[in-house]
């Protein structure tokens, strides 16, 4: 029939004849019965090509502030976080006013505290745990700020919808 591999529905034959090999066979029965998963990992097919990349010496491992600078100030943006459901989720980015008038992000070298309302990641994602209001507060040199967070919706759970959810990621 149409999409067939072979006319004749039966597994191969004892004396390696490949004529009479129905892939469908092979595609039903368990990798170790079949032994193909053996003799593909002794041809070399299984084995992967691709390599831990080398870490670049050039990339520090902990981000430092400038030479001789020193913190000013510390700003968070946004001014408010508001989260409204389970699924939400908001980046925050701490600013640092130097000594020498620049002003950096240092969002992964502040150290970033929430208490048990929403959690933050080293990297600044706050994401909600349960409703209420807390304070996020940065720390870096000696200077700190702090950021008013409200979590709501989060009591009802969260009801997937086809078009709110799946179609943005789809389109």
């Amino acid at each position: 029939g149409e999409g067939d591999v072979t006319a004749e529905p039966h597994g191969p034959a004892d004396d390696g004849d490949l004529e009479d090999f129905d892939l469908r066979d092979v595609l039903r029965r368990p990798w170790h019965e079949a032994g193909e998963r053996e003799n593909v990992e002794k041809a070399g097919v299984a084995k992967s090509t691709v390599r831990e990349p080398a870490p670049k010496p050039d990339i520090p491992k902990k981000e430092t502030l400038p030479k001789g600078a020193t913190v000013q100030a510390l700003m968070i943006e946004p001014k408010t976080l508001t989260l409204k459901s389970p699924i939400d989720y908001a980046q925050v980015l701490v600013s640092a006013k130097l000594s020498t008038g620049d002003v950096i992000d240092v969002t992964r070298q502040a150290e970033l505290n929430l208490d048990g309302v929403a959690a933050v990641s080293p990297h600044g994602i706050v994401t909600p745990i349960k409703d209420g209001v807390t304070t996020l507060t940065v720390e870096l040199s000696g200077k700190s700020a702090s950021l008013p967070v409200k979590v709501s919706g989060n009591s009802g759970g969260h009801k997937a919808d086809y078009i709110r959810d799946v179609t943005p990621v789809l389109s």
